[in-house]
């Protein structure tokens, strides 16, 4: 059955009272990465009404796309929803409510109408500013019952607009009326006007939304026939936000991060990574080539595949000088089908910069060996916050580079001169993401050499 989801807070307090009896879950703001670690899918919908822009890091546009594109309904409304959907409504996000139409319209363009400063969750996001499209629809209202002049209106709003958002309030508005020169008569009918029919513009558009996710079937979306490029950040923000808690420590681990202690740890994962490789190739040549390919390995296969796809010639590829940067000196003894199966291993790419990890992500969640690969990334993570505990001066990216390449290649087996091709080897990519993914894993790997070795062979879990 889809899932439903608001992102709620300060604007609309008590919405999970107000959704008790439905079953939509209601979550704090949202941030970056929080739809990709909620990990929705098709038929899904997510309201979005506030969200975090300072302390956390806002949540993006292409992540919201991600979402569009796997059939998952994004709906936005009086806040952070409503500054989304005016910016990617054309690329279908779902608007709710006055404030949303107003930035659409261009009647609002400043991303701090909607801001307010706020107490903490605990004492329910009690308000300790006035978010200024609030000031906006309760001056109107006044203006429309008599309470004040459009002039006053206007100038009250300039004046409000000018200050920053922590600073707005309706206190501060009278203040900054009487320094303007405000009839005094005619802000005291505004105060009391505010006192009992102040309008709460976000709340209103927020409670629409609401109505939006209780409905049980929702209008059709008319989607635009647009493709999402999966750039390397997509790709990486994906796979950094999947993942779960490892139990014994109660760290959550993404599965990137156990993939990485795999590819740096594991003995035997330069072979995984080869016959992943190969196998995949293989396939692809099965699929689009049908060609007999009965008795033959997976290598053989994938090296033809390579000469179908016009890559190299199998019979002249080794005098060709492409080659040279992807072997060792010992390798170029090799048969010329040895070595184009390295070449193929080691260039392996869907795309320029982008490695294959879900290859073997596939292969190897659910199997003990990523569980331990998990529970190793939580002990390296436990490691470094001690150590950083006790030295405020440790942090992993101060480590040496140097420290890190000389006991990865002596781990390895591999000359330093060498590493760029074991990283290779591993689908690692280069020595640079060696460097980056081995400094996390450093100091649990240098003086626990022996805890850390295993075999990353994806033999499936078995239940006890």
């Amino acid at each position: 059955m889809p899932e439903r989801f608001l992102f709620v807070g300060p604007t609309l307090p008590d919405a999970a009272k107000l959704l008790a009896d439905s079953n939509v879950q209601v979550l704090p703001p949202i941030a970056a990465y929080d739809l990709l670690r909620l990990d929705p899918g098709p038929g899904d919908v997510i309201g979005i009404v506030d969200g975090y822009f300072h302390h956390s890091r806002s949540i993006t546009h292409k992540e919201i796309l991600v979402m569009i594109n796997r059939g998952v309904r994004v709906l936005g409304a009086a806040s952070m929803g409503a500054l989304r959907a005016a910016e990617l409504d054309t690329l279908g996000m779902t608007g709710i409510g006055e404030i949303y139409a107003d930035y659409t319209a261009g009647l609002l363009e400043a991303d701090d109408e909607v801001t307010l400063l706020h107490g903490l969750p605990e004492h329910d996001y009690r308000p300790l500013s006035e978010p200024l499209v609030n000031m906006r629809a309760t001056l109107a209202a006044a203006e429309r019952q008599g309470y004040c002049s459009p002039a006053t209106r206007e100038l009250l709003i300039g004046a409000m607009a000018e200050r920053p958002y922590a600073a707005r309030c309706y206190r501060a508005m009278w203040a900054v009326g009487r320094d303007l020169g405000v009839n005094e008569e005619e802000l005291l009918q505004l105060a009391s006007f505010v006192d009992g029919g102040a309008v709460d513009q976000k709340r209103e558009d927020a409670l629409l939304l609401l109505d939006a996710l209780r409905e049980p079937d929702l209008p059709r979306q008319q989607l635009p026939s647009l493709r999402l490029s999966r750039t390397l950040f997509v790709h990486g923000w994906e796979l950094e936000n999947r993942g779960e808690v490892e139990a014994s420590t109660s760290t959550w681990i993404s599965d990137l991060a156990a993939l990485r202690v795999c590819q740096l740890l594991a003995t035997d994962y330069p072979l995984l990574h080869r016959n992943l490789v190969l196998d995949w190739l293989a396939d692809q040549c099965r699929q689009e080539c049908r060609l007999p390919q009965a008795g033959r390995s997976s290598a053989e296969v994938a090296v033809d595949h390579g000469e179908h796809w016009g890559l190299y010639r199998v019979d002249s590829a080794v005098h060709e000088v492409f080659l040279d940067e992807w072997l060792t000196e010992a390798e170029r003894g090799l048969t010329p089908r040895q070595q184009l199966a390295l070449f193929l291993v080691r260039s392996f790419r869907i795309a320029p910069s982008l490695t294959w990890d879900e290859l073997a992500l596939n292969a190897l969640r659910g199997t003990p060996a990523f569980a331990r690969a998990r529970r190793l990334a939580a002990y390296a993570t436990a490691v470094n916050t001690k150590l950083a505990e006790r030295d405020h001066s440790f942090h992993v990216d101060l480590i040496a580079e140097k420290r890190i390449t000389e006991d990865t290649a002596r781990r390895w087996g591999v000359p330093v001169r060498q590493l760029e091709l074991a990283a290779l080897d591993r689908g690692l990519g280069s020595a640079e993401n060696v460097v980056a993914a081995g400094r996390y894993v450093h100091l649990l790997a240098k003086y626990n050499p022996e805890e850390v070795r295993f075999e990353a062979s994806p033999e499936p879990a078995r239940a006890c």
